[in-house]
């Protein structure tokens, strides 16, 4: 069926036989409601499947869901390796402290970093940090001690510091300081070499969802690229047609046998719409039963060509109009 088709269809079914020339009812109004309706359907079932790629950078445990992903993640796969999912639950029972988490005190924006000793010879050493920046990126760098005056991170936009690790041993306490207001972050004691827990980094082979994200167990050690497989929403119908004869566009990835989903689904928007009649409310009521009835079975009928489908996490089952 084409749009043309399908507006034709759902105008038959609410009895709405004329088309308005602007507002409601007109062929720019029913294709915004069949547009509505594709979309509704595509969250609900997962109908067009699609390859989502997301960037992974090194040492970030969480990435963010494309906009693009609906419905339901069926695989992740860093290059060709499979990443398999874990409940929280499950991620907690088999890697506990897997979500990485820093413990040092005044977190949150730190913005610069300094460091000094209490110890005026301690000047040949070098303390390397690793944190996030307050956009949430990882950032490492190292910085030269300076005995007792400051030496100041090259980074100002610290937004939270996870480890500190010094090259060789100082004579005094190292402390780590906010630069602006000096309140301490961590210290290092005369003879320590590191404060905090060094990140743990590798390919990830399992990840955790966590709407609208996704957490790697563990932090990936490298840049990657994530593909992550699962519903997209379809592409929309023009809104700018004349003639339903000229309206020649069909359904984006939906089989042929189904496209009268689409009908029922635009001609109950539709009818929300129009609640006025003696009939209006009954033919609603039919319609909404016909229209989830339908879903179910294709969603069945979907289930049958991919068996991936049962255990896809779901990503989105609301409605979007």
């Amino acid at each position: 069926m084409t749009q043309g088709d399908i507006i034709q269809e759902a105008m038959d079914l609410i009895d709405e036989p004329q088309n308005e020339a602007s507002g409601r009812f007109s062929l720019a109004w029913w294709s915004r409601r069949l547009n509505g309706a594709q979309r509704y359907v595509a969250r609900k079932t997962g109908y067009k499947l699609t390859r989502h790629a997301v960037a992974v950078t090194a040492y970030t445990q969480t990435v963010a869901l494309p906009a693009s992903l609906c419905w339901g993640i069926i695989s992740v796969h860093l290059g060709t390796t499979l990443v398999e999912s874990l409940t929280v639950d499950e991620a907690e029972s088999n890697y506990a402290g897997w979500r990485y988490q820093s413990d040092f005190a005044n977190q949150g924006t730190i913005n610069g970093i300094e460091v000094l000793s209490s110890e005026v010879a301690d000047t040949t050493q070098t303390l390397t940090l690793k944190g996030l920046t307050t956009a949430g990126v990882y950032v490492t760098e190292d910085i030269a001690l300076t005995g007792t005056t400051q030496a100041n991170s090259v980074t100002t936009t610290y937004g939270e510091l996870w480890y500190a690790e010094l090259d060789a041993e100082c004579t005094g306490t190292v402390t780590i300081r906010k630069a602006v207001g000096d309140a301490t972050i961590t210290t290092i004691a005369a003879g320590e070499l590191t404060s905090g827990t060094d990140i743990p980094s590798a390919k990830p082979l399992n990840y955790v969802f966590s709407r609208p994200n996704i957490e790697w167990i563990c932090p990936p050690d490298a840049n990657y690229t994530a593909f992550i497989r699962g519903g997209s929403l379809p592409a929309d119908f023009s809104t700018s047609i004349t003639t339903l004869a000229g309206a020649t566009a069909t359904p984006d990835s939906m089989p042929g046998e189904w496209h009268d989903l689409l009908s029922l689904f635009t001609a109950a928007l539709a009818q929300t719409a129009d609640l006025d009649g003696d009939k209006a409310a009954g033919r609603l009521t039919v319609l909404g039963q016909s229209a989830f009835g339908q879903l179910d079975a294709f969603e069945a009928y979907l289930n049958t060509l991919c068996r991936d489908r049962a255990s896809a996490i779901p990503v989105d089952t609301d409605w979007y109009s």
